[in-house]
């Protein structure tokens, strides 16, 4: 049974096929990582959690969920968790996991070049023309990121070897 309440976030793969969620609350208040599949059959709504290889992303919430439906993988980047903050760490993340929908790995990202100046939950993620544009959201003290970046997904290594990619560019006018 599904019990995230909050919080979540739902990715529509295909209608036909059905919905991806990763990750929110739970009734509890509780910050989970579970991958949920929403199967939508003859009218009927069924709840699988599938099983994945890989290490799964930490815990979190309020993070950013996109399909690149070119490659067929799901891409999610930071989000919060408070009860990883202990006065050292922060409660926001700033990292990129890959879903690889065919063989349902997951990948730990590490980008290079240029990243973005703060980890950052309430953000919005969209893909446009291969590249997955970052905008907004607010980071550990609670003040927003400003400024676009993108991070170009055409030319994906790591989809079968290489955890590196190229780093999410300022999009800001010069």
């Amino acid at each position: 049974m599904l019990n995230i309440i909050h919080d979540f976030f739902a990715l529509l793969q295909n209608i036909t096929e059905g919905i991806y969620i990763f990750g929110g609350k739970t009734a509890w208040n509780e910050v989970v990582n579970t991958l949920y599949f929403v199967q939508i059959m003859n009218e009927k709504v069924g709840f699988l959690c599938p099983d994945t290889l890989g290490e799964k992303p930490a815990p979190r919430f309020k993070h950013s969920m996109v399909y690149y439906s070119s490659l067929e993988i799901i891409l999610i980047y930071g989000g919060r968790n408070d009860s990883v903050a202990d006065g050292f760490t922060s409660n926001c993340f700033d990292d990129l996991h890959v879903l690889n929908i065919n063989n349902m790995n997951w990948i730990n990202v590490k980008t290079i070049g240029e990243v973005p100046k703060y980890p950052r939950y309430g953000h919005c993620t969209e893909i446009i023309d291969g590249k997955m544009y970052l905008f907004g959201g607010l980071g550990p003290s609670r003040f927003g990121e400003g400024g676009l970046r993108a991070l170009e997904l055409s030319n994906l290594p790591f989809i079968t070897s290489s955890e590196l990619i190229e780093p999410l560019a300022d999009c800001r006018a010069s």
